[in-house]
């Protein structure tokens, strides 16, 4: 009689293994974030999603590279920032770098390392999910065609893919039977009514979706990294076609040159003693500083481009073309970078006038990554540097400015910044304070608690924030916050906040 054996590298296992692990990672997604807000559930299921990946590497015996550890060790740390800091915005960017570090490991995974990576490539990485489904697709079909080698595992696949089918027949017949006709529907609410509520079956087909969804996308991703071959990023000539002749090219940048140029000299007039223009516009130095901010950077951008583009697709073959590119490029990128502190400068006045706010804090932040990333455009162009340097050298400047705004604590500062300029006076906004996040409610409470501060304002904010944010649920007859119940939601900022605050809470009695 055969013995049913595994073999961990059997293509049979392989197989089930992938499918399993991935099954698994669905229900794992949907226990740690259906109708829950995100905590410590993201790095938990990031680093889980990263254990079963070198679980199946050593089953389809591939080595990972260490640079691939590393991404994915990056990528965990961005997560874990998640639940450090409450800022909405300052979130929404953890967890973007958080997934293009993931991509990032897995190009890796692939044998393509980012040291080779041109500056288009890095726009490439964030579409890399959409090579997902070829694999996926294909995975599937071998797992429902697969053929084992001897009759107990035949058997074995006969049941699975048998119960599987039929699961899905049954499930869809009786869906469309209670449907069509109110005496069944109401003989299947007669029956399941003594073990659930029939309310729930929407919750139950939308938690299905999210386990099958994820579960899928992580079959592709597995997949797609183990299993068959990289199309994400072809080999061969990448050198470009440069398809941009030498006097289409002057004639483009001497035009945008004079046009920056003439931009210039009259915003200066303004911005640097043109009280006289103002006075007749109108308008202050904080309005003006604010009309067109985002069209000087829209257009900053697009000059960029422009720059890029000449420096890659333009013919330059005689020592006269290099030479006029070479100086209008260079005058074009001193500009801009003028462009950018004007914009600085024009962003510094508004928030004399008016504080700081998350979006203008930002733009504090990328302003200066732009204005290194030109700088960084200009060294290459001197020293006739490859693009894949520069591009890293930008990419890495991004990531450490991001890095730097998770130690600056947006809100936190922000809260500090508006109470020390703005206590006491008529700017004071007790509501631009009480829409902050949990990180400055630390900040908020330090204040209360001050001798020189209006107490009871800063008590009046505090407990506006807990009172938006407790929205009680009754659960085992305890009371819990709808929002954050759960250890997955658990957030470290949130959990300090809600520690401060409990003695001010309007639900004494609540837990979070």
């Amino acid at each position: 009689m055969n013995k049913l054996t595994f073999d961990f590298h059997s293509k049979f296992f392989q197989l089930f293994g992938l499918c399993g692990l991935s099954l698994i990672l669905g229900i794992a997604f949907n226990t740690s974030f259906f109708q829950k807000v995100f905590g410590v559930n993201l790095p938990i299921f990031i680093l889980l999603g990263i254990v079963f990946g070198i679980i199946l590497a050593v089953s389809y015996r591939v080595t990972i590279p260490k640079l691939a550890y590393l991404f994915f060790g990056i990528a965990f740390f961005f997560a874990l920032l998640v639940c450090i800091r409450a800022n909405a915005l300052l979130t929404f960017c953890n967890i973007s770098a958080m997934f293009f570090f993931l991509l990032l490991g897995i190009i890796q995974v692939t044998d393509k390392t980012p040291k080779s990576f041109a500056a288009f490539d890095y726009w490439k990485t964030t579409i890399l999910p959409v090579f997902f489904v070829p694999p996926f697709l294909k995975t599937l079909q071998e797992v429902l065609t697969l053929k084992a080698n001897n009759k107990p595992r035949d058997v074995a696949m006969q049941i699975i893919r048998g119960s599987m089918a039929t699961l899905v027949v049954v499930a869809v017949l009786l869906l469309l039977f209670a449907s069509a006709d109110l005496v069944i529907q109401d003989f299947f609410q007669n029956i399941l009514s003594n073990s659930f509520d029939v309310k729930h079956i929407p919750e139950l087909v939308s938690r299905a979706f999210f386990i099958l969804f994820i579960g899928g996308v992580a079959l592709g991703m597995y997949a797609y990294c183990f299993r068959h071959p990289r199309i994400h990023l072809p080999e061969g000539d990448r050198s470009p076609v440069r398809f941009v002749k030498a006097i289409e090219l002057g004639l483009v940048l001497l035009a945008t040159n004079i046009v920056f140029l003439t931009f210039l000299i009259i915003q200066a007039t303004n911005l640097f003693g043109g009280h006289a223009t103002l006075d007749r516009l109108g308008i202050t130095y904080a309005e003006y500083a604010q009309r067109g901010f985002f069209e000087l950077i829209a257009a900053a951008l697009f000059v960029a481009l422009i720059l890029w583009i000449a420096d890659k697709y333009s013919v330059k073959n005689t020592a006269n073309e290099k030479t006029a590119y070479l100086f209008f490029s260079s005058l074009l990128l001193v500009q801009t970078i003028i462009l950018m502190a004007s914009a600085f400068y024009r962003l510094a006045l508004y928030e004399g006038a008016y504080g700081f706010t998350t979006l203008r804090l930002f733009s504090h932040a990328f302003i200066i990554w732009m204005a290194i990333a030109l700088v960084f455009f200009l060294v290459k162009i001197w020293l006739n540097q490859k693009e894949e340097l520069f591009a890293l050298a930008t990419f890495s400047t991004g990531v450490i400015l991001l890095i730097g705004l998770n130690l600056l604590n947006p809100d936190a500062y922000m809260a500090k910044e508006h109470i020390e300029r703005f206590s006491g006076t008529a700017q004071f906004d007790a509501d631009f304070l009480s829409e902050r996040s949990a990180d400055a409610i630390p900040v908020i409470y330090k204040a209360m608690l001050s001798e020189e501060s209006t107490s009871a304002t800063y008590e009046d904010i505090l407990r506006w924030w807990v009172t938006d944010r407790s929205s009680p649920l009754i659960v085992d007859g305890q009371k819990y916050n709808r929002n954050f119940v759960g250890w997955q939601a658990y957030h470290f900022s949130r959990a300090k906040a809600f520690q401060l605050l409990f003695d001010i809470s309007p639900q004494g009695d609540v837990s979070y």
